[in-house]
This record gives structure tokens, C-alpha cells and sequence, in this order.
């Protein structure tokens, strides 16, 4: 989800992201974060693709299968079109030399290569309107951060007392 005022992306999948405007490399618990208002959420179709790619990813004779790809499903369909921020072709240039580079100096493999292109997609959109990505994925945000300083990330962690 992306939030305006304050302003953000946010998935709900393994490697949650938001974009939060005016807050830079803060760690917080999820319970001590400002509240966050569905009034204020836009939402990425880069999440939604992560999202979609896990139900190709689960095991069709698996018996909640079907169960979980429903859940996802649900979540995708709650994300109203209307509160949608695309990456245009500039953000998809920028997200490609981002992620370029932070395979090349971080050696990173064809797996680690196409993950961090999504989370670059999602930094790169932030930084273009504003605001600042909520993740809990601290290692490749805070690498994109270090190669561009103007992009504003802030991390969390869930279950930290």
C-alpha cells in the first residue's frame, strides 16, 4: 500500500512494504507504528504480482491449496484499482539499474537478481512521489537506500517486544 499523508506501499506478503512520507531508516514495532488508515492506502501491482507468483508457486494436490489461494485472492481483490500507483517506464529504468547494480556489487544470484528488481520497483516509486517504503526486509531496502540517499525507507519487525 502506498500512503498519502502519510504516504506508503505496503504487501501483506513475506516481504511487507509501505512507503511512509517524512520518516528515514527508523526501526519500530508494528504496534508503535502512526496508525495505518485504509483512507490513506495506495497500493503497488508490483505486491500484487508478489502475491500472485505464491499461488503458482503452492502445490495443486495440497489440500488447503485452494483454501490459501482463495485468502490471496481475497487480499488482491480488497486492493481497490482507483488507489493504485503503477511504475511508469522512468521508475522501471531507474529500478533496473538500482537492482543492476546492487547485484553486481552485492554478487547476487538469478534469484536474488528478480527479488530485488520488485523491491526496487517499490523504492523507485516511492522516492518518485514522495514517500517512503515500509519493509521489514532490511537488507536489500537499506542497500537501496545506501545507493540512492533521497529515497526515505523505514523498517520494521513483527513479534519484538
Amino acid at each position: 500500500m502506498i500512503f498519502r499523508r502519510p504516504c506508503g506501499i505496503w504487501s501483506p506478503g513475506a516481504e511487507s512494504c509501505s512507503r511512509w512520507k517524512g520518516t528515514r531508516r527508523a526501526r519500530h514495532r508494528w504496534a508503535e507504528l502512526p496508525s495505518l488508515r485504509a483512507a490513506e492506502a495506495w497500493h503497488s501491482p508490483v505486491t500484487e504480482g508478489e502475491l500472485a507468483a505464491t499461488c503458482g508457486l503452492l502445490d495443486p494436490a495440497h489440500s488447503q491449496t485452494h483454501e490459501i489461494i482463495e485468502q490471496i485472492a481475497a487480499v488482491i481483490d480488497r486492493r481497490p484499482s482507483y488507489r493504485t500507483i503503477t511504475p511508469d517506464s522512468e521508475v522501471w529504468r531507474e529500478a533496473g539499474v538500482l537492482s543492476g547494480t546492487l547485484a553486481r556489487t552485492q554478487g547476487y544470484g538469478r534469484e536474488q537478481r528478480r527479488r530485488v528488481l520488485n523491491d526496487a520497483l517499490l523504492f523507485a516509486t516511492a522516492r518518485k512521489y514522495g514517500c517512503a517504503v515500509l519493509s521489514r526486509n532490511v537488507r536489500d531496502f537499506d542497500l537501496l537506500q545506501q545507493l540512492d540517499p533521497s529515497g526515505k525507507v523505514m523498517f520494521y519487525r513483527i513479534g519484538v517486544q
